[in-house]
């Protein structure tokens, strides 16, 4: 088995991740008997791989790093061996399939193994990258708050700790009343109980991203059709929308603009079909735009020759249906194209997110939207993820909630609202039981009063429920 823990010299975090990097450990060392599950959210851009580094080598144990494409797996592997951490990789799409204390896997390849790894190589640390994507097994590909085999790994690996990282802690609830978004950590079916830490856009959008910059085309929706779950547009009426609109060739005349006009050099496209990412692809070549399209059949050692062209500079314009989604690192790219209609706020955020890595060249990314997304989604730097005592945690676009309605239904509450709300709820309800700490559960009046007044001198009273505890455990200490 490969050692790991040797003293390295890894890049020093940004202060945001710092303090990210804190509240991690703090959490993994709170770990006593339960399983501690949680996430940490990171937006697109603000160095998940290196936090991801920085994290195993901290908590100085077996791990396994799962991520779901082969492309986040190198990038985190990659990011973690160049400071000097030594791990292996285990996956039969890299072609390699090495155990040891420290593994960067990807769910396929450790299907069925987890017993094995727990008992040869004592791995009791998870770690899933891009957490919010759910791996699924065929027979239950229609059922949206299934697992797959990521569950039934982590059944058999049976880990203390299970980390999450991702920059869209939300996932797609199905209920009655129709498509819900909901958070990661309020789902039916779970499997992370906290939010360990967030990075908010705003945080990093002035010092760490690219300035965004936006183009919007006009886009006649009334072709679209929402498939049966009422989630995403059917693929038949995306063709004929996008058809009806002239996306296509209008994107090849706006990149051709861009290219000769306003002096772009790196531009990534996302189309809405295969077919149509290759005929565009023909067509901005005999332009002298050198151009690739790349899509799910283009064989892996071919899609890796094309990505490093791209960056190169060897090609102009890359042109995908579905693929560079997460994964795709490239500081250069000056430009994003957003050519098929999407009603999923998680796709928009990872899209765009291609573009706003830093870089001491290119200051500023530009967006061009054929299709409504951003009108029908928002920007994503007005997105926060944010807890509301007496509520829990939400998505916010600005002040106005997202989740946990159906996708369908206006927004109805905002933050003002949800506070409200939640002092009525605790002005209404009579505190009996401690609802903190490790007495937590306990009636107030039989909590050791030398802990009352620990909690009375150390703690803040400044939420509704805090304020009647200490309202109760003063009358109690008369």
């Amino acid at each position: 088995m490969i050692d790991i823990f040797r003293e390295i010299k890894i890049l020093k975090p940004w202060p945001f991740q710092d303090r990210v990097l804190g509240e991690v450990m703090e959490y993994v060392n709170s770990f006593r008997d339960k399983r501690l599950s949680g996430v940490v959210v990171a937006p697109t851009g603000s160095g998940k791989s290196l936090m991801i580094a920085h994290t195993v080598y901290k908590m100085a144990r077996p791990a396994i790093i799962l991520q779901p494409s082969i492309e986040l797996l190198e990038q985190n592997y990659e990011k973690f061996t160049d400071h000097g951490g030594i791990a292996t990789v285990y996956s039969a799409s890299a072609g390699e399939k090495n155990p040891s204390s420290v593994m960067f896997a990807t769910p396929g390849s450790v299907a069925g193994k987890g017993d094995l790894f727990r008992k040869m190589f004592k791995i009791k640390t998870l770690i899933i990258d891009e957490c919010h994507y759910k791996v699924k097994t065929e027979k239950d590909k229609n059922d949206p708050d299934y697992l797959g085999m990521v569950l039934k790994f982590i059944e058999d690996l049976q880990p203390d700790i299970i980390l999450g990282f991702t920059a869209t802690p939300i996932r797609l609830h199905t209920s009655s009343y129709g498509p819900t978004l909901k958070m990661i950590n309020r789902t039916r079916e779970k499997l992370f109980n906290d939010i360990v830490s967030v990075v908010q856009i705003n945080e990093i959008y002035d010092k760490y991203w690219k300035k965004l910059e936006y183009k919007m085309y006009d886009f006649d929706e009334s072709k679209l059709v929402l498939n049966s779950a009422r989630t995403e547009f059917t693929e038949e009426s995306i063709k004929i929308a996008v058809n009806y609109n002239h996306v296509n060739n209008n994107i090849c005349k706006e990149v051709l603009h861009q290219f000769d006009d306003m002096g772009k050099k790196s531009i990534l496209i996302f189309v809405d079909r295969v077919e149509n990412g290759h005929t565009m692809a023909k067509w901005l070549n005999l332009k002298g735009i050198k151009a690739v399209c790349i899509d799910g059949t283009t064989p892996k050692k071919k899609r890796k020759e094309y990505v490093a062209m791209f960056k190169r500079g060897d090609y102009d314009a890359l042109i995908n249906y579905g693929t560079f989604t997460t994964g795709f690192d490239h500081k250069k790219l000056d430009c994003v194209v957003l050519g098929r209609p999407t009603n999923s706020f998680s796709m928009l955020y990872q899209k765009i997110g291609r573009l706003v890595r830093i870089d001491d060249v290119v200051l500023s990314g530009l967006c061009i939207d054929f299709c409504n997304n951003i009108k029908r989604l928002g920007y994503i730097q007005d997105i926060t993820f944010e807890k509301i005592p007496g509520y829990g945690w939400g998505m916010f676009n600005g002040d106005i909630l997202m989740t946990g309605r159906p996708l369908d239904m206006l927004p109805r509450y905002t933050k003002e609202y949800l506070i409200l709300e939640a002092q009525e709820k605790v002005a209404k309800t009579e505190y009996t039981m401690i609802h903190f700490g490790k007495y937590k559960g306990t009636l107030l009046s039989e909590v050791p009063t030398d802990y009352l007044r620990y909690c009375l001198g150390t703690f803040t009273f400044d939420e509704p429920i805090m304020m009647k505890f200490k309202k109760e455990a003063e009358l109690i200490l008369k």
